[in-house]
C-alpha cells in the first residue's frame, strides 16, 4: 500500500506541472473551452480541480454577454462572494487576465484571495500588466526596458524553452558574437516576440556541442524586445518590427512577463554567493567593473512588473501581520524598523540596504532557513516573495538575531 502511495505521488508530481504549464498558455494559444467540457475536464477531474477552484475564469455566452468567477462550493462566485448564474450549455470558459477587468475588479480580486488565503497555482490575480510607456513610443520599434543586465546564459535559455522561446542568429566574429536573438512566436496574436541578448564571459569552443544546446557564453548581456507581424500565408514573422502600440495588449504582455521573469530568477544581481569573491569565489569575473556596478545598479534598481506585484500583494496583507507597525511600503523597498537598524529590502531583487548609509546586508539561504516563514504567498513560484517577507520578520525582531555574519555585518 505504501508504495503505491509512492507511486501515485510520483504520478502526481509529474502530471500537476505539465497540467499547470498548459492551462496557463490559454491566454497565449487563445485556447478556451464549452461550458460542459470546461465542467467535465477540468472541474470533474479530482487531480486537475486543485488547480482549477484556485483561478479565476471568465464566462462568455452566446450574446456576448460576460461574467467572471471562481469555482467554489459546487457553483461560482464573484469577486464580492456572490453566487452567480449557471452557464448554458453553450457558453465558453476562458482563463480570465487582469487586462479583461478595470483595476478596481482586479484590485478586489486581489483582496478576495488574500483574505481568504488562497494560493494559486500561477501568478493570475497578480500576474502584471505591462503598459506601453513614452519611452518605447519614442523609440518606436523596439522596447528597452529589459536592456543592460547581465544573466547566466545556461539556465536564461532553459526557462525560454520552457516557456516556448527559440534562440537562433548564432553568428560569430572572433571573440565576440553578434546579438542573438530569442524568439516567442504567437500565432493566435499573429505577432511574434524577439529578444535580443549578447555573449559576455567565457566562450565554449565546441560550436557542435554549443548546437546540441550547451551555452556559449558563461554570462549574456540584454538588449531589446522588438514584436514582428506573422505572415498569414507562411506564418512567418516579416522583416520589418511592428509599432510596440501597434502590438496586441495579451501578446504584448505575455511576451514581457517571460522576459521579467527571466531576468528575476537568473540575474547575477539575484546571486547571493556573488558577495564571496575569495579563492573560491563561484565567478571569477566578479571583479569586472561592469559586474560590480550592475550589481550595485540592480539591488538599487527600479521595480519591474513583477516586483510591482509583490509590492501589491505586501501592501494588502501587512496590516494584518504582527511586524506592520514596523513597517513601510514604498516603490521599491519595504522598510523595516528593527531594533538595532533600519533596513530596505528591495522588491525586485530582495536585497538588503541598511540606513544611513546603504551599506548591502547579506543573509545567505541558511540562514534564511532558519528563519520565520511567511504563513501565505499568493501564488506558487515566487521564492522572492517568499524569501522578502522572510526577511522582514527577522529582521523586525533583530534584537533576537544569533547568527554571528549577520550580527557582524548589522554592527
Amino acid at each position: 500500500m505504501a508504495g503505491e502511495l509512492e507511486d501515485a505521488a510520483k504520478d502526481i508530481a509529474l502530471i500537476l506541472p505539465e497540467a499547470r504549464r498548459r492551462i496557463e498558455s490559454a491566454w497565449r494559444d487563445g485556447r478556451h473551452w464549452n461550458y460542459q467540457g470546461w465542467q467535465d475536464r477540468l472541474i470533474g477531474n479530482g487531480l486537475l480541480r486543485t488547480l482549477s477552484e484556485r483561478l479565476i475564469w471568465r464566462f462568455v455566452g452566446p450574446e456576448g454577454e460576460a461574467f467572471v468567477a471562481m469555482p467554489r462550493d459546487g457553483g461560482l462566485v464573484d469577486h464580492a462572494g456572490v453566487r452567480c448564474p449557471v452557464p448554458g450549455p453553450d457558453w465558453t470558459v476562458h482563463l480570465w487576465h487582469p487586462l479583461d477587468s478595470p483595476a478596481t475588479t482586479v484590485a478586489a480580486w486581489r483582496e478576495r484571495l488574500a483574505r481568504q488565503t488562497i494560493q494559486q497555482p500561477f501568478i493570475q490575480a497578480w500576474r502584471p500588466v505591462y503598459v506601453v510607456t513614452d519611452a518605447e513610443l519614442a523609440t518606436h520599434s523596439y522596447s528597452n526596458r529589459f536592456a543592460a543586465h547581465i544573466l547566466e546564459q545556461a539556465p536564461v535559455m532553459a526557462i525560454l524553452k520552457k516557456r516556448g522561446w527559440t534562440a537562433y542568429n548564432r553568428s560569430m566574429h572572433g571573440n565576440n558574437a553578434e546579438h542573438e536573438r530569442v524568439r516567442l512566436i504567437l500565432p493566435h496574436h499573429g505577432v511574434a516576440a524577439e529578444f535580443w541578448v549578447a555573449g559576455i564571459g567565457t566562450r565554449v569552443q565546441d560550436i557542435e556541442a554549443a548546437e546540441r544546446g550547451a551555452a556559449l557564453y558563461a554570462f549574456i548581456a540584454t538588449d531589446r524586445v522588438a514584436f514582428f507581424a506573422l505572415d498569414p500565408k507562411t506564418g512567418q514573422p516579416n522583416e520589418a518590427p511592428l509599432s510596440v502600440d501597434a502590438v496586441p495588449p495579451r501578446a504584448f504582455c505575455e511576451a514581457m512577463y517571460d522576459i521579467d521573469s527571466v531576468i528575476g530568477r537568473t540575474s547575477i544581481g539575484n546571486d547571493r554567493h556573488w558577495q564571496d569573491r575569495g579563492g573560491d569565489a563561484r565567478h571569477p569575473l566578479s571583479e569586472r567593473p561592469e559586474f560590480l556596478d550592475y550589481r550595485e545598479r540592480y539591488s538599487a534598481g527600479q521595480a519591474s512588473g513583477l516586483a510591482k506585484g509583490r509590492r501589491d500583494f505586501i501592501a494588502t496583507i501587512l496590516p494584518g501581520l504582527a511586524i506592520a507597525n514596523q513597517c513601510t511600503v514604498t516603490d521599491e523597498f519595504l522598510i523595516v524598523d528593527g531594533k538595532r537598524k533600519t533596513y530596505k529590502i528591495n522588491f525586485a531583487s530582495g536585497h538588503i540596504r541598511m540606513a544611513p548609509n546603504d551599506r548591502y546586508l547579506c543573509i545567505v539561504p541558511s540562514n534564511e532557513a532558519t528563519g520565520p516563514r511567511p504563513a501565505y504567498v499568493p501564488f506558487e513560484g515566487d521564492d522572492i516573495l517568499s524569501v522578502i517577507l522572510s526577511k522582514a520578520m527577522m529582521l523586525a525582531n533583530d534584537d533576537k538575531i544569533t547568527d554571528g555574519s549577520i550580527l557582524t555585518q548589522i554592527g
